[in-house]
């Protein structure tokens, strides 16, 4: 029973320490380096360490479209048309590498992106809750039930 009661505390004391530690993460703990499209060049990469909110700030030498891919889901999360300069608004859903494409070789890009909310996403930290609140249950009912036997 002292080994369970152990187990289920030491669970639920990572978990509080992980949520500590994603509060304590502020913006001004990293930046995005700007991404520069130029010279028969077609896309440019940047990784992303935690789900964001972000400014993409897109500067071109004519209009051109411009796509934002998840290279992790191989999904589009932005397309649309720049008139030689545009501030968009995106979200990356998660940790990972996220990809600026044009449409054309011969148009010069540059791209600067500004972190504007960070931190898990959603899904993990309702994962984190849920199941901090079940073992800090189960370690309140070890507890109890521990006390009514002795």
């Amino acid at each position: 029973m002292r080994l369970l009661k152990f187990f289920v505390l030491s669970i639920l004391l990572t978990i509080l320490i992980s949520l500590l530690f994603q509060l304590k993460f502020s913006i001004n703990d990293f930046s995005y380096p700007p991404i520069s499209i130029s010279d028969g060049m077609e896309y440019g990469m940047i990784y992303s360490p935690s789900a964001a909110s972000v400014k993409v700030s897109i500067s071109c030498s004519n209009k051109t479209v411009v796509s934002v891919r998840d290279v992790e889901r191989n999904t589009t999360i932005y397309t649309g048309v720049i008139y030689r300069s545009d501030l968009i608004s995106l979200v990356f859903p998660h940790p990972g590498y996220y990809e600026f494409s044009t449409n054309s070789t011969s148009v010069a890009c540059s791209i600067v992106v500004k972190p504007l909310k960070i931190g898990f996403p959603t899904r993990n930290w309702n994962t984190h809750f849920i199941f901090g609140s079940l073992m800090a249950f189960m370690l309140a009912f070890l507890i109890w039930r521990g006390g009514r036997d002795s």
